[in-house]
Order: C-alpha cells, then sequence, then structure tokens
C-alpha cells in the first residue's frame, strides 16, 4: 500500500525545477517559482513546538483517507532545519498510513520572525473562507448522485443532510405527502395516555418517553434494532453530533417532577438496555 500511495503522493505536485539563490535582485516572488519539491522521510520533520493549531484523531483520520483516494496534492512546508512550517496533520496522517516520506518545499527565505507569523497565518487565515451554500448543497448532492464517497470532502453526514435540506426549502420545493400532517378531526382526541394500538407488526403507544414502565409495555419483553432518540442533559446547551456548530439548539428546562431525565433510575435514559447486542442508538 505504501508504495502505491507514495506514487500518487507526488501526483500533480510540482516537479523538479530548477534552484536559484533568493538575493536582493530576486524578487521572493520569483524565488518561490525556483523552489523544487523533496521527498522528505517522514521521521526527519520536527513539528513546531509552539504548534497553536490542534489536530483531534478523528480529523487526522479524515487527512488520511483524503491522502489514500486524492494522493499527496499539498506538500508540507518546511525550513531549513527540516521544522514544519505547515502541515502538521498531513504529517501525521502519513505517519498513520505508514508512509515512510512524505513531499516537502522548503521556505528558506523566511525570517524566524516570519515563519512564527506564517504559522499561524496559514491556519487562521483558511478560517476566514466562506461558502455560498446554494453551490455547495449542488455540489455535495452532485457527488451523492455520483456514488462518491462524500465524507471524503470532509463534510458529515448531519451537516450534508442539513445543507439539503436548507436548500430544498430555499428553492420553494414542496415536501412530499409523507411530510404532510393532516389536520385533527372534530370532537376530542381518540387515544388517550396508557392506550396500546396494535397496526399488524406494529406497535404504537401513547405515553411517556421518560418513563421506563411505557418501554416494557410497548417492547413487550422484544429488544428494539433502532432508537431514535435526542438525550440532552437538563439545562444544557445540545450539540446534535455530526451537525455544524451553527446548528446548536437549546432545549426547554425539563420540570422538576418525577420522570424527569434528571431523576430516572440510575441516572440514565429510560430506552437504555432496550435494545438488541450491537444495534445503534440514534
Amino acid at each position: 500500500m505504501e508504495h502505491s500511495i507514495k506514487r500518487k503522493a507526488l501526483c500533480g505536485v510540482t516537479g523538479e525545477c530548477s534552484t536559484a539563490t533568493c538575493d536582493d535582485a530576486t524578487s521572493r516572488l520569483g524565488c518561490e517559482s525556483a523552489r523544487k519539491v523533496e521527498l522528505m522521510p517522514v521521521n526527519r520533520l520536527k513539528p513546531y513546538r509552539a504548534n497553536a493549531h490542534t489536530h483531534t484523531r478523528k480529523q487526522v483520520r479524515q487527512i488520511a483517507d483524503s491522502i489514500e483516494r486524492f494522493g499527496f496534492t499539498n506538500p508540507i512546508l518546511i525550513d531549513d532545519d527540516d521544522g514544519i512550517i505547515a502541515g502538521h496533520g498531513r504529517v501525521e496522517a502519513a505517519k498513520l498510513l505508514g508512509l515512510s516520506g512524505v513531499p516537502t518545499l522548503r521556505l528558506s527565505n523566511l525570517s524566524p520572525t516570519e515563519k512564527r507569523a506564517y504559522i499561524l497565518a496559514d491556519n487562521k487565515l483558511a478560517e476566514k473562507a466562506g461558502w455560498d451554500r446554494e453551490i455547495l448543497a449542488i455540489e455535495l448532492e452532485a457527488l451523492i448522485d455520483l456514488d462518491f464517497e462524500v465524507e471524503l470532502t470532509g463534510f458529515e453526514m448531519g451537516e450534508i443532510d442539513l445543507l439539503l435540506e436548507e436548500a430544498k426549502t430555499a428553492s420553494g420545493e414542496s415536501a412530499g405527502p409523507e411530510d404532510k400532517i393532516p389536520d385533527p378531526g372534530a370532537g376530542p382526541g381518540v387515544s388517550q395516555p396508557g392506550d396500546l394500538w396494535l397496526l399488524g407488526k406494529h406497535r404504537i403507544l401513547c405515553g411517556n418517553a421518560l418513563h421506563r414502565d411505557a418501554y416494557e409495555r410497548l417492547l413487550d419483553g422484544e429488544k428494539a434494532e433502532f432508537i431514535f432518540t435526542d438525550p440532552c442533559a437538563d439545562r444544557r446547551p445540545c450539540l446534535r453530533q455530526g451537525r455544524h456548530p451553527a446548528s446548536r439548539i437549546r432545549h426547554g428546562e425539563w420540570r422538576d417532577e418525577p420522570g424527569s431525565l434528571h431523576r430516572l433510575p440510575h441516572g440514565g435514559v429510560p430506552a437504555s438496555g432496550r435494545t438488541q447486542h450491537g444495534r445503534i442508538h440514534s
């Protein structure tokens, strides 16, 4: 695997180019065009000790997946002492993939002060870019239609679902019949708390999802395959897993009465232990 990734790593990256000395007669832009990409052993590269930009293990895994699919298209920027200026996450991803070497580009023209500033600027300036959400939704949907592994773009499925739904709403596209809620009929409600409706193989209980006995009655000794819940702690912001931070949702406060989430026996969610081993809670 290493050899195939290594070949792919240099594909699309600038190859050999003539060397030149950056003196007073040569502009920095001209000098940059004279640099060459070098394949450098990973174990020779030194992380910047004061690097303020962090990467989670999940992010490193995502970068590694991207390198496997697209190749190492973005060289690591290093100084004359093989210290990393930009590309700490890519180096960690290369280690995860077991690569022995990565493409690097040496920035010999930066002073120590400029190097220190550029390490911050390289990360911060990229964060300031925005998205045209309409075009973004079109591109993501096109990739999905082409059966491409869309999470390789760095977007997670929760984010993508929100973007596509937002685009659908903005376009005025009407919802399908399955999303239409019928108007309630005249007169008092038919179903009362405690009623259990049997609809073929389906069972629907009119009850309180915070009460354990409701699950016991509904499931009748069986184990569920999936449980879709929104289990947020009391009185604290809820950030839905996999969604953009802008979609932070605040839930109303639970009333201090029996059945509240924070008063459940054993401090757990009432649905816990109600699913088959290895099944999914969402």
